[in-house]
């Protein structure tokens, strides 16, 4: 005797929610619920930089540049300094362009110290590296100097560093001629009150 709606078979159970459907396709892709992002796992990646090629540039230059930026740091001196300005300028090391600056600004220092008030080429020198490496504290006390100096030194320098120094120089130099020529001019309007004042008291 066969019961009769299910031709004598067995009856098959529903899958439960943890099961999955025996004729749903093993190769089916999941639903992806934005938890995961696809391929996270491949996305980020880390490359090992074991050889950095510098074809523009000197061996012994590199190497004397990273000698000044790890220990023992090796100091800047006359013999290096253009090289350290070069490097740390095209570079943008912060390090390097600030021990140059201090470099630069000790040796200033020395002349503007010294007992002749300080030796024209070297402080210009000075000048025309702090202008040409845009190191503003050092060019600014340069062209300050400069500034206190006759007319024919100032063209001179003029002349020799970049376009908007020059500018910069030549007004702090008409700032402070026109600074002493308004004393003057003070001076000499006292002078002149002071002599009426005695010939009066003469007459």
């Amino acid at each position: 005797y066969k019961k009769p709606g299910n031709g004598g078979k067995k009856a098959e159970k529903a899958p439960t929610a943890n099961q999955t459907p025996r004729n749903a396709s093993a190769s089916e892709p999941d639903v992806n619920d934005g938890s995961k992002k696809p391929n996270e796992e491949t996305t980020i990646t880390e490359k090992k930089v074991e050889k950095l090629e510098l074809p523009d540039q000197k061996f012994e230059e590199v190497k004397e540049l990273l000698q000044c930026i790890y220990p023992p740091f090796k100091p800047i001196d006359e013999d290096n300094l253009e090289a350290m300005m070069r490097l740390a300028q095209q570079f943008q090391i912060e390090l390097i362009q600030r021990k140059v600056s201090e470099y630069l600004d000790a040796q200033l220092e020395a002349q503007l110290n010294s007992r002749t008030g300080g030796a024209t080429n070297i402080i210009l020198k000075i000048l025309m590296r702090a202008d040409e490496f845009e190191l503003g504290e050092v060019r600014r006390k340069c062209v300050e100097w400069f500034s206190r100096q006759p007319t024919s030194k100032v063209q001179d320098a003029i002349k020799r560093v970049s376009p908007p120094t020059g500018v910069l120089l030549a007004q702090t130099h008409i700032a402070l001629l026109d600074k002493r020529l308004r004393e003057a001019t003070k001076r000499n309007k006292d002078l002149e009150f002071k002599l009426q004042a005695l010939t009066l008291t003469n007459d």
